[in-house]
């Protein structure tokens, strides 16, 4: 009896964080769905890691269902999705499921959810997608990118460019509840088990692969004539890249704690951000050498 009274209050109290975040939301016109929607992850995130799945989603649908009646299909829509990952999360932490899973499933809901309010459903959200592809066009015409890249069919590029960023963002956004998340926990005296992703076994193959399709394009540069194979020949250097960024990410975050002794993990993230924002390069080269190279089995050891 005690502990449904116990869950019955802790599940209050999330739907009331919740019930605030909208409540500010429609005030603020969209701003924390916006910028801060991170946030909404947490509070199911921790009633997950108290309870598990089967009790969270009722207070998951809850916080839909009050979020609908609030806000309509917009808020219902990043209350759902972004609350089902924080859900999903909590009970990951309470079953003890390997975090790196974890993590993975939760970028993908976090993928999925900017797939649609930013480029599958863009205008019911409130995105111009059309005017931001003009905008775009407009200002590679000024450049003259055409003239220095060879590439004729800026516009399928530029929806390439935005589908990739929506990825990017996506898993950024699904790293960023980990971090939140597990920091909140770790307070609460949770056990958050460590993201161990060399369970993601990639042959080294892979980071040759990947290195070719990145340099091929500057290499094939002016020698292709035929605009489409251009164009998707640029469409896969950036696939590649961006492969090779992300484990340099990886890579990166685990020398940081192996060889320069920063075990401060939001030190790290944030030393990684800066390098990814000035050098974007050398987080792909590190990428490279983290893929082909034995330094994952020395970090381990």
């Amino acid at each position: 009896m005690n502990n449904n009274v116990r869950k019955l209050t802790d599940g209050a109290l999330m739907l009331a964080l919740i019930g605030i975040f909208i409540f500010l939301d429609i005030q603020l016109g969209g701003m924390l769905s916006g910028y801060i929607v991170f946030l909404v992850p947490l509070p199911l995130a921790l009633y997950g890691a108290k309870y598990g799945m089967h009790d969270g989603l009722v207070v998951w649908f809850a916080a839909s269902l009050m979020a609908v009646i609030l806000g309509g299909f917009t808020e219902l829509f990043y209350i759902a999705c972004y609350g089902m990952g924080g859900l999903y999360y909590g009970d990951g932490v309470y079953k003890h499921k390997e975090m790196a899973k974890v993590i993975v499933v939760t970028c993908l809901i976090t993928i999925f959810t900017n797939a649609i309010t930013t480029v599958i459903l863009a205008s019911v959200f409130g995105y111009d997608l059309a005017s931001d592809i003009a905008m775009f066009k407009n200002v590679f015409d000024q450049i003259n990118f055409t003239q220095l890249t060879g590439i004729i069919n800026i516009e399928s590029i530029i929806k390439s460019m935005i589908v990739i960023s929506t990825i990017i963002l996506g898993i950024m956004e699904g790293f960023i509840i980990h971090f939140c998340s597990k920091i909140l926990l770790t307070r609460l005296k949770f056990n958050v088990p460590r993201a161990d992703f060399s369970i993601f076994k990639v042959g080294k193959w892979t980071g040759y692969l990947a290195f070719i399709g990145f340099i091929a394009y500057n290499i094939l540069y002016g020698r292709i004539s035929d605009p489409r194979i251009n164009d998707a020949l640029f469409v896969f250097s950036m696939l590649c890249s961006l492969y090779l960024i992300i484990y340099g990410i990886i890579g990166s975050y685990n020398l940081l704690g192996k060889f320069l002794g920063t075990t401060n993990n939001g030190l790290r993230v944030i030393i990684i951000i800066i390098v990814f924002m000035l050098f974007n390069l050398l987080l792909l080269t590190i990428g490279f050498i983290y893929l082909t190279t034995d330094i994952k089995e020395r970090i381990n050891e």
